[in-house]
């Protein structure tokens, strides 16, 4: 590479790393400028040399042309007297010029009459080395007719139209190559030189136009991204595309921080607004939580006390008190049943609710809950009809949570039809969708469409006025919308007013395998058979109500009880009394059931008592939080007493079976 080449290519490195260019805009744009420069340059340079070269060559051969002619003319009578020592002074002349390699003279029959070789050209002097001229003259011209360098031009002599014989004239464009060669050189030089300095005079312009208001801007822009949100670039010029661009800029700074201003007085509002939310659904938790414990105390009461009088624990009654009786029992499942309702709906709208998924034969489920409105219908002399179309087998469901559907359906559709109507459940399977139809037909009152959207709204009824005739909360069909959208289904309703209403509940279709897994249906055991009537039971309590309730049956039940009103009470008089079974109420004063339970667990001497926890908490997680600390079996308030004697002896049995196999 030519020295001045590299210092080029030296300076231009120089340049852009000093002004700090690399990678930038302007360090491309003079690299772009520089190799569209140099290209042109060269291009011109070629071609400006190629013609010069062209030029040269015609007229070298012109040249040598007319030497040839020259030759020819008046070589003619030395040739004709045979004159030898004049041709020899022709050849002397043409010894002169530097561009012929050899000229050669012969006669008609090719013999040379005189011959110049120039010995100083180096394929000559390679062809003469060491032969003697006159015998091989011919063929050394022959042998540089042959090399691409050298080119030849033959005259003829002829007198009196009789050729007497040829000039020769053999020559050589290396000297015309060597000066083009150099002309060249010169001008790839001079164009990288002369393009390079243009890039960099264009560079200069360029970057104080363009290049450093951008770089200004870009450095701006960092200091935006960093959070300096008060930058700002100054505006030198505002007529050309950099001024409007700084303009730009300026209007999206302003912008952007009154963005990021607001989104912070924003994110503060979200803050403080989800932490109000926050604190209401705790709130509301602890209210439904504290109102589920008031108001399942007093009706554990209510319900066992009416239990119990109605299994005649206290005596004979007459039928009137049995009817009464009745009444109060019923109206207070009712009452259990809307609590139920309630904390079942916001168990789900929380997302607190989880699904308890099993093996379920959907014809017995049908079945059972057909079964659980037919002395309602019968009261209304309503015909239930049931069809399934199709054999399920074992499908993947809440067992609970889908029987609770179909009541709540089926029971408004027995409440909304007049007497001698009919309801009719039809089942169906869709095996190439994979899902489950289950449709409650009735022909009862119908649903007017501007209703239709009141439908399944919580504590929304349609029909909402003090005279209305129908009782309900408006909290059956909120709740059948959860549960069915939790398993992933959905529900729709048609109606025509006064004809009857149809709504229709689609589930998807999971079969599984019954050998495989449990199945939740209740399966029914035969009556125990021993009765431990004797057996000593602590029971934990601290309402009073509650004592005089559980203590009257399961006395007449045959057990022996002992009592504790708080944890402590509990844990000294287990260690005292050894009872067989412990009833342990969960919320006590002073120490509650489940820190009693714990501290039972560590005493060695009692740690294997069975504990029954009797609780009216039943949100979300209590269940769990009870089995964690020890007990055994967890009943809610208020306690079905009959179930209550059942798990004792379930537990007791348990118990004995375990001491047995110990020893």
């Amino acid at each position: 590479m030519p020295f001045n080449i590299l210092v080029a290519i030296i300076v231009q490195k120089r340049l852009a790393k000093s002004c700090h260019l690399k990678n930038s805009i302007a360090y491309k744009y003079l690299g772009i400028a520089t190799s569209i420069l140099v290209t042109v340059q060269l291009s011109l340079g070629f071609w400006q040399s190629r013609w010069h070269y062209s030029r040269q060559l015609n007229g070298l051969e012109q040249r040598l042309q007319n030497k040839a002619d020259f030759l020819s003319a008046v070589s003619v009578e030395s040739i004709f007297n045979l004159d030898f020592l004049a041709l020899e002074n022709l050849m002397k002349q043409t010894s002169e010029d530097t561009d012929i390699v050899y000229s050669v003279i012969v006669d008609g029959q090719g013999q040379p009459l005189t011959r110049f070789l120039n010995k100083q050209h180096p394929i000559i002097a390679e062809k003469i080395k060491n032969k003697n001229l006159n015998n091989y003259t011919l063929d050394i011209i022959n042998s540089l007719d042959r090399e691409s360098t050298i080119h030849q031009i033959k005259k003829t002599i002829v007198y009196q139209d009789r050729l007497l014989g040829e000039v020769w004239l053999g020559y050589s464009y290396k000297n015309i190559k060597k000066e083009f060669n150099r002309a060249a050189s010169f001008n790839l030089a001079t164009a990288i030189m002369v393009s390079i300095l243009l890039a960099i005079i264009t560079l200069i312009v360029f970057n104080k136009q363009v290049g450093n208001p951008l770089e200004k801007l870009a450095k701006l822009a960092q200091e935006l991204a960093n959070g300096e949100l008060d930058k700002r670039v100054k505006i030198v010029n505002q007529d050309n595309e950099i001024g409007l661009l700084e303009d730009s800029f300026n209007q999206m700074a302003i912008q952007l921080q009154e963005t990021i201003e607001g989104l912070h007085q924003n994110n503060e509002d979200l803050a403080i607004t989800n932490a109000k939310l926050a604190r209401a659904t705790q709130l509301k938790d602890e209210f439904l939580a504290s109102m589920s414990h008031e108001l399942r105390t007093p009706l554990n009461a209510v319900l066992g006390l009416s239990e119990a009088l109605l299994d005649e624990v206290y005596g004979t009654l007459t039928e009137r008190q049995k009817r009464s009786l009745t009444t109060i029992h019923n109206s207070g499942q009712h009452l259990l049943s809307l609590i139920n309702d309630i904390l079942d709906l916001a168990k789900i709208e929380s997302g607190k609710e989880q699904l308890h998924l099993s093996c379920v034969e959907l014809s017995n489920l049908c079945a059972a809950s057909l079964d659980f409105i037919k002395e309602q219908a019968n009261q209304k002399n309503i015909q239930l009809d049931s069809q399934i179309e199709t054999e399920f087998g074992c499908v993947e469901l809440d067992e609970r949570r889908i029987k609770q559907v179909l009541i709540n359906l089926l029971t408004n559709a027995v409440k909304f039809t007049p007497d001698w109507g009919t309801v009719s459940l039809k089942v169906w399977g869709d095996s190439q969708e994979e899902r489950i139809i289950l449709r409650v037909i009735d022909t009862g009152i119908g649903i007017k469409p501007e209703d239709m959207d009141k439908l399944f709204k919580s504590f929304v009824q349609i029909e909402s006025s003090l005279s209305r005739r129908y009782e309900g909360t408006g909290l059956g069909l909120a709740l059948v919308k959860n549960i069915i959208e939790l398993h992933g289904g959905s529900i729709s309703v048609t109606s025509e007013l006064g004809k009857g209403s149809q709504f229709t509940v689609i589930l998807p279709w999971k079969k599984m395998m019954q050998s495989n897994l449990k199945s939740n249906v209740s399966v029914s055991q035969p009556p125990l058979s021993i009765k431990y009537s004797q057996a000593l039971i602590l029971l934990a309590e601290d309402n009073e109500a509650n004592i005089l309730m559980m203590s009257d049956y399961l006395v007449a039940q045959g057990y022996k009880l002992i009592f504790a009103h708080n944890g402590f009470e509990a844990i000294s008089i287990a260690k005292e009394k050894q009872p067989a079974l412990i009833l342990m109420d969960i919320q006590m004063p002073e120490m509650d059931g489940l820190e009693a339970t714990r501290q039972i667990r560590k005493e060695q001497e009692i740690a294997n008592i069975p504990i029954i926890a009797l609780t009216a908490l039943t949100m979300p997680g209590d269940r769990e939080k009870c089995f964690a600390v020890g007990v055994n079996e967890y009943m809610t308030k208020p306690v079905n007493l009959k179930k209550l004697v059942n798990n004792i002896e379930q537990q007791l049995i348990t118990q004995q079976d375990n001491s047995l196999i110990a020893n």
